[in-house]
Protein backbone atom coordinates (compact mmCIF):
# COMPACT_ATOMS: atom_id res chain seq x y z
CA UNK A 1 0.00 0.00 0.00
CA UNK A 2 0.90 3.64 -0.23
CA UNK A 3 -0.03 6.67 1.84
CA UNK A 4 1.24 10.14 2.47
CA UNK A 5 -0.55 10.14 5.84
CA UNK A 6 1.02 7.40 7.95
CA UNK A 7 -0.73 8.88 11.00
CA UNK A 8 -4.08 7.76 9.52
CA UNK A 9 -3.08 4.13 8.93
CA UNK A 10 -4.45 1.58 11.38
CA UNK A 11 -1.63 0.62 13.82
CA UNK A 12 -2.33 -3.08 13.14
CA UNK A 13 -1.21 -2.55 9.55
CA UNK A 14 1.98 -0.82 10.70
CA UNK A 15 3.10 -3.53 13.16
CA UNK A 16 6.35 -5.41 12.52
CA UNK A 17 6.24 -7.85 9.65
CA UNK A 18 3.46 -6.08 7.74
CA UNK A 19 5.18 -3.09 6.13
CA UNK A 20 8.88 -3.59 6.66
CA UNK A 21 10.01 -1.37 3.81
CA UNK A 22 9.02 2.27 4.12
CA UNK A 23 10.01 4.80 1.52
CA UNK A 24 9.38 8.46 2.17
CA UNK A 25 8.82 10.58 -0.89
CA UNK A 26 8.76 14.31 -0.22
CA UNK A 27 6.12 16.64 -1.52
CA UNK A 28 6.85 18.33 -4.83
CA UNK A 29 7.64 22.02 -4.88
CA UNK A 30 5.03 24.44 -6.22
CA UNK A 31 6.22 24.29 -9.84
CA UNK A 32 6.28 20.48 -9.86
CA UNK A 33 2.85 20.33 -8.18
CA UNK A 34 1.39 22.61 -10.88
CA UNK A 35 2.93 20.39 -13.56
CA UNK A 36 1.50 17.22 -11.98
CA UNK A 37 -1.93 18.86 -11.65
CA UNK A 38 -1.81 20.09 -15.24
CA UNK A 39 -1.00 16.60 -16.54
CA UNK A 40 -3.78 15.09 -14.45
CA UNK A 41 -6.36 17.65 -15.65
CA UNK A 42 -5.27 17.18 -19.26
CA UNK A 43 -5.72 13.41 -18.92
CA UNK A 44 -9.19 13.79 -17.39
CA UNK A 45 -10.30 16.38 -19.97
CA UNK A 46 -9.12 14.15 -22.82
CA UNK A 47 -10.80 11.08 -21.39
CA UNK A 48 -14.17 12.81 -20.95
CA UNK A 49 -14.00 15.12 -23.97
CA UNK A 50 -17.51 15.54 -25.37
CA UNK A 51 -19.05 14.06 -22.20
CA UNK A 52 -18.30 16.71 -19.56
CA UNK A 53 -19.00 20.31 -20.45
CA UNK A 54 -17.78 22.06 -17.28
CA UNK A 55 -15.14 21.54 -14.61
CA UNK A 56 -14.79 23.18 -11.20
CA UNK A 57 -11.19 23.75 -10.21
CA UNK A 58 -11.06 22.68 -6.57
CA UNK A 59 -13.64 23.09 -3.83
CA UNK A 60 -13.64 25.94 -1.34
CA UNK A 61 -9.95 26.83 -1.44
CA UNK A 62 -10.75 29.62 1.03
CA UNK A 63 -10.94 27.01 3.83
CA UNK A 64 -7.91 25.24 5.29
CA UNK A 65 -9.66 21.87 5.40
CA UNK A 66 -9.82 21.95 1.58
CA UNK A 67 -6.54 23.69 0.73
CA UNK A 68 -3.53 24.36 2.92
CA UNK A 69 -2.40 27.03 3.26
CA UNK A 70 -5.35 29.30 2.53
CA UNK A 71 -3.78 31.44 -0.18
CA UNK A 72 -5.51 33.20 -3.08
CA UNK A 73 -2.14 33.43 -4.87
CA UNK A 74 -1.45 29.68 -4.59
CA UNK A 75 -4.97 28.83 -5.71
CA UNK A 76 -4.65 31.21 -8.66
CA UNK A 77 -1.55 29.31 -9.83
CA UNK A 78 -3.52 26.06 -9.63
CA UNK A 79 -6.47 27.66 -11.45
CA UNK A 80 -4.22 28.93 -14.23
CA UNK A 81 -2.71 25.46 -14.68
CA UNK A 82 -6.13 23.80 -14.76
CA UNK A 83 -7.69 26.37 -17.08
CA UNK A 84 -4.79 26.22 -19.53
CA UNK A 85 -4.82 22.40 -19.53
CA UNK A 86 -8.59 22.12 -20.05
CA UNK A 87 -8.75 24.78 -22.76
CA UNK A 88 -5.82 23.05 -24.46
CA UNK A 89 -8.05 20.00 -24.86
CA UNK A 90 -11.33 21.73 -25.73
CA UNK A 91 -12.01 25.48 -25.88
CA UNK A 92 -15.75 24.92 -25.43
CA UNK A 93 -15.43 23.44 -21.93
CA UNK A 94 -16.52 25.82 -19.17
CA UNK A 95 -13.95 26.26 -16.40
CA UNK A 96 -15.46 27.26 -13.07
CA UNK A 97 -13.14 28.97 -10.64
CA UNK A 98 -13.39 30.05 -7.03
CA UNK A 99 -16.00 27.60 -5.74
CA UNK A 100 -15.83 29.64 -2.55
CA UNK A 101 -17.68 28.98 0.67
CA UNK A 102 -19.33 31.86 2.50
CA UNK A 103 -18.01 32.85 5.90
CA UNK A 104 -15.64 35.10 7.77
CA UNK A 105 -11.88 35.27 7.90
CA UNK A 106 -10.84 33.22 10.93
CA UNK A 107 -7.35 32.50 12.23
CA UNK A 108 -6.09 30.01 14.79
CA UNK A 109 -4.09 30.87 17.91
CA UNK A 110 -0.90 31.04 15.82
CA UNK A 111 -2.41 33.51 13.35
CA UNK A 112 -2.74 30.93 10.55
CA UNK A 113 -5.79 31.53 8.36
CA UNK A 114 -8.38 28.78 8.75
CA UNK A 115 -11.05 30.34 6.51
CA UNK A 116 -11.01 33.52 4.45
CA UNK A 117 -13.96 35.75 3.65
CA UNK A 118 -14.84 35.01 -0.01
CA UNK A 119 -14.86 38.71 -0.93
CA UNK A 120 -11.25 39.11 0.29
CA UNK A 121 -10.27 35.80 -1.32
CA UNK A 122 -11.64 36.76 -4.73
CA UNK A 123 -9.90 40.15 -4.55
CA UNK A 124 -6.67 38.31 -3.70
CA UNK A 125 -7.14 36.07 -6.73
CA UNK A 126 -7.51 39.06 -9.04
CA UNK A 127 -4.42 40.61 -7.44
CA UNK A 128 -2.59 37.36 -8.25
CA UNK A 129 -3.62 37.45 -11.93
CA UNK A 130 -6.72 35.23 -12.04
CA UNK A 131 -8.50 37.45 -14.57
CA UNK A 132 -8.99 35.49 -17.79
CA UNK A 133 -8.42 32.08 -16.20
CA UNK A 134 -12.02 31.10 -15.47
CA UNK A 135 -15.31 31.29 -17.33
CA UNK A 136 -17.57 31.40 -14.29
CA UNK A 137 -17.35 31.35 -10.52
CA UNK A 138 -19.22 29.24 -8.02
CA UNK A 139 -20.28 30.24 -4.51
CA UNK A 140 -21.62 28.12 -1.66
CA UNK A 141 -23.93 30.41 0.37
CA UNK A 142 -24.05 28.57 3.72
CA UNK A 143 -26.61 30.04 6.11
CA UNK A 144 -29.32 27.59 7.04
CA UNK A 145 -31.26 29.66 9.56
CA UNK A 146 -32.54 32.27 7.08
CA UNK A 147 -33.79 32.31 3.52
CA UNK A 148 -31.21 33.60 1.07
CA UNK A 149 -33.64 36.25 -0.20
CA UNK A 150 -34.08 37.63 3.35
CA UNK A 151 -30.39 38.22 4.09
CA UNK A 152 -30.04 41.73 2.65
CA UNK A 153 -29.87 43.41 6.08
CA UNK A 154 -27.38 40.91 7.52
CA UNK A 155 -23.90 42.45 7.41
CA UNK A 156 -21.85 39.31 6.72
CA UNK A 157 -24.59 37.22 5.11
CA UNK A 158 -23.85 35.05 2.08
CA UNK A 159 -26.18 37.27 0.03
CA UNK A 160 -24.18 40.39 0.92
CA UNK A 161 -20.91 38.56 0.30
CA UNK A 162 -22.16 37.49 -3.13
CA UNK A 163 -23.23 41.06 -3.94
CA UNK A 164 -19.82 42.35 -2.82
CA UNK A 165 -18.01 39.77 -4.95
CA UNK A 166 -19.95 41.02 -7.96
CA UNK A 167 -19.21 44.69 -7.22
Amino acid sequence: GASNRQDLIDPAVLRAGRLDVKVKVGRPDMAAARDIFSKYVTTVANRYKGKISAYEIWNEPNAKFFMTPVSPANYTELLKAGYTAIKGVDQSITVIGDVLGSGRTLTDDNGEVQTMNPVEYLAGMYDAGAHGYFDAISFHPYKYDMKYSEQQDQVASPLRQFQNMRA
